[in-house]
């Protein structure tokens, strides 16, 4: 009898101390919570008031490289579907200015952007500057755009480090997600982390390129959450979407929207560079079907430092959207849904918070938001 009670004070006593490490673990995570502050804002200085938004694509294509129309087809074709801003980037070649091509961007309303798809190694833009190179080694490249005084982005890196199959194969990896890879491996995240760690112009990575109607970099999403847990929240890097438009196929259903007072290059490259921008994907109909309405535009995005609450405000036409269609994403998982991110008492935040707004229409994202966490917390 006496030994069976020692064996339940035993049992007893081990339950206590685990019961009690649970609390010490819960009250640990909360102080932690507590202490979360925001270091990182991309849209800490835009006057939602007084800003505008223009849509813009950064990466295109025309016959000047491998694309199917001509030059002023292509900015024919974006003036008259309600683009302000447009690079034409075609693989190794500035195709700019514009009038060489017979279009002139102010009298059209637009704005050109100088660059070029370097594409001699990992294929890079190189945005806001004529810099060509037939460099074939990628850090040269990129350090050359930064010589030149532009801006890089990195291209569809999934297409760059995923298994080289014939194309076949690569779409039937596309189209089946058990035949592909969940994410990057580890020594894949850990070069690119390099990579954007020597090059501090080389701002942002593509999430969705031309993801309608095939989605054909899925993996690329998931690498910039990868890169965002590894370097939020010292080194942000900005996501982009575009349409990498080569055929008529691909125009239209993903771009970037910059908030800026004017369209205006250096104001535009201001807003790239800080993340002061949202970028869309714009869900294809299916055949038949009514001309889908646009994704969801952001109204405001505001950061209450009183009640630690960081608040965006989205419509689809002027229709307001509902808490279920807001997303919050910490290191590649949905955190939160709502509005509002109350980031102190969210469990499961690390370094970084992004939203993904979804609607019928299509995915608007908005650019990360970074952490820090006071030492000893």
């Amino acid at each position: 009898m006496s030994k069976n009670n020692n064996r339940v004070r035993h049992q007893l006593c081990i339950t206590a101390a685990l019961a009690l490490l649970a609390a010490m673990l819960v009250y640990n995570l909360a102080a932690a919570a507590q202490e979360r502050a925001v270091v990182v804002n991309p849209y800490a200085q835009v006057d939602w008031a007084r800003v505008n938004h223009y849509k813009g694509n950064l990466h295109t294509h025309t016959t000047e490289s491998d694309g199917s129309l001509a030059p002023a087809a292509a900015i024919d074709l974006y003036h008259e579907h309600g683009y302000a801003v447009l690079a034409l980037t075609d693989h190794d070649r500035c195709t700019w200015p514009w009038q060489q091509f017979d279009r002139n961007a102010e009298t059209l309303g637009m704005t050109a952007i100088p660059g070029n798809e370097l594409s001699r190694h990992h294929h890079v833009l190189s945005l806001f500057c004529a810099y060509e190179t037939e460099a074939e080694d990628l850090d040269a490249a990129v350090a050359g755009v930064a010589a030149a005084d532009g801006v890089a982005v990195l291209c569809h890196p999934a297409m760059h480090w995923e298994p080289k199959h014939s194309e076949a194969s690569r779409l039937r990896r596309l189209l089946d997600e058990s035949a592909r890879p969940e994410e990057a491996p580890p020594e894949v995240v850990a070069d690119y982390v390099a990579l954007f760690r020597r090059h501090p112009h080389l701002v942002a990575t593509e999430i969705l390129n031309a993801s309608e109607p095939l989605y054909r970099y899925p993996l690329d999403r998931r690498l910039w959450d990868q890169l965002l847990t590894a370097m939020m929240p010292e080194r942000p890097v900005w996501g982009v979407n575009t349409d990498d438009m080569h055929t008529l196929d691909h125009f239209g259903t993903d771009y970037v929207v910059f908030l800026t007072a004017r369209p205006e290059a250096p104001l535009l490259r201001e807003s790239l560079t800080t993340g002061a921008f949202y970028f869309s994907s714009r869900r294809v109909p299916e055949s038949g079907a009514a001309a889908a309405t646009d994704p969801p535009r952001i109204v405001s995005i505001t950061h209450d430092t009183a009640d630690n609450v960081i608040t965006v405000r989205a419509e689809v036409g002027d229709a307001p959207l509902p808490d279920e269609a807001y997303a919050w994403i910490s290191e590649g998982k949905t955190v939160h849904t709502g509005q509002r991110l109350p980031y102190r008492a969210v469990n499961g935040i690390g370094a970084y918070a992004r939203l993904e707004i979804t609607a019928d229409s299509g995915t608007t994202f908005i650019n990360p938001f970074g952490f820090s966490v006071k030492a000893g917390s």
